[in-house]
């Protein structure tokens, strides 16, 4: 006898074309944060003709990109965040689940990332130029085939727009890392639409924990009030 729809299992999908949007947004973001400094630097130097300003344009952004490449890293180690290799069993779901979806959407895979000793969430990150998905062993084991899929949608989604990681706006410009705590939110219906199983998106949001703290908002569920809520956006995607 069939299994009903509710139960049957479902394979990851083949989706076509890829979104027509271009990959990369921290990077442009990243080339106009330096360019913006450095011009800033440069009429300085011209106004007053002393070299001293493009030395110190030179050294913000070695000591910049210094920085920067060590942020997701502290991010992974805050958790005790281990990397995931291709020919590790234990976590074979995961591994197929990430790069099949990564390669429907056209990006790079990114790095896959365990912790544990933590409540079930995710988060993403980079590691370097290389965007980071980091999940607890209780997320990944305790999910649905269909579920842990939406969650790894969604965090792919986040890293193929570059939200999470503004390192080059702090370090360079000075301002806040933070990412707002409804950012993850808003990726809500374009996961459900990728997967075209929005209920599996909503029971993965309804089992994790949500994170607090400053770095909330590059959580896959983070501790928040209102219509960026856990109990807000389950209500979004069950109306769907």
């Amino acid at each position: 006898m069939a299994l009903p729809p509710s139960s049957a299992p479902k394979p990851v999908p083949d989706w076509g074309t890829p979104d027509p949007r271009t990959p990369g947004g921290l990077g442009r973001r990243t080339a106009i944060y330096v360019v913006l400094t450095l011009g800033v630097l440069i009429i300085l130097t011209v106004a007053t003709r002393d070299p001293f300003y493009v030395g110190i344009a030179l050294v913000a952004l070695i000591a910049g990109a210094w920085h920067g490449s060590r942020e997701g890293r502290r991010s992974l180690g805050a958790v005790g965040a281990i990397e995931v290799g291709e020919s590790d069993r234990a976590n074979a779901r995961l591994i197929r689940l990430v790069s099949g979806l990564s390669g429907d959407l056209g990006m790079d895979r990114p790095a896959i990332w365990i912790f544990t000793g933590s409540s079930p969430n995710a988060f993403v990150t980079s590691v370097g130029s290389r965007g980071a998905v980091a999940v607890s062993t209780e997320l990944a084991s305790e999910l649905a085939l269909t579920e842990l899929e939406a969650v790894v949608a969604h965090c792919l989604l986040r890293l193929r727009d570059g939200v999470p990681d503004p390192r080059w706006a702090r370090s360079v410009l000075g301002w806040t890392k933070r990412i707002h705590p409804c950012a993850p939110a808003a990726y809500d219906v374009g996961a459900a639409a990728l997967l075209r199983y929005p209920p599996g998106l909503a029971r993965a949001i309804r089992k994790a924990a949500p994170r607090k703290g400053a770095d909330r908002g590059l959580w896959f569920v983070p501790a928040v009030e209102g219509e960026c809520s856990p109990v807000a956006r389950i209500a979004r995607l069950e109306d769907l």
